[in-house]
């Protein structure tokens, strides 16, 4: 009876690690899987060839938003224009601000003097948000920062 019992007890043991253990590795999947950097969505932001662009100069430094709709979402994206070696640069500007709307409420928010958030840091973003930028990603033929972005008049 007592060998039985170990026996039991062994196989529940070894049963209960597996499932402690998938169980574990499904939710370290999904933490990651909904991640995405702020550098990567601007970058999209910028060289998307449906952003529209507009640039303004005040006082010698010059500015740009880039405006972005796509899949029900509203991108919009505020920068300086920067020397490239400046930290916190993405080709050459300073994100300002990031923000990503649905028609009703906000998805994203980025701003630069009150977030603590390293640009290459991986944030949490809905899995939408996340699969568009990484579509583009996988989709996009060339690096060129803003080659072919439409300049608003």
């Amino acid at each position: 009876m007592e060998r039985t019992m170990h026996s039991f007890y062994t196989k529940l043991k070894a049963t209960v690690g597996q499932a402690t253990q998938t169980i574990k590795e499904k939710l370290e999947d999904i933490l990651k899987m909904h991640t995405v950097k702020v550098a990567d969505m601007a970058e999209m932001i910028q060289t998307h060839p449906n952003s529209v662009m507009s640039e303004q100069t005040l006082l010698y430094i010059t500015y740009r938003t880039y405006r972005l709709n796509v899949e029900n979402m509203s991108l919009y994206m505020e920068t300086k224009v920067t020397s490239q070696a400046e930290k916190k640069a993405v080709n050459g500007e300073r994100i300002l601000a990031i923000e990503i709307r649905s028609l009703s409420q906000s998805l994203f928010s980025y701003r630069s003097y009150e977030n603590k958030i390293d640009l290459q840091e991986p944030v949490k973003v809905e899995h939408f948000i996340e699969n568009l930028i990484h579509d583009y990603k996988e989709n996009s033929s060339t690096s060129e920062p803003c080659s072919w972005a439409k300049t608003e008049a």
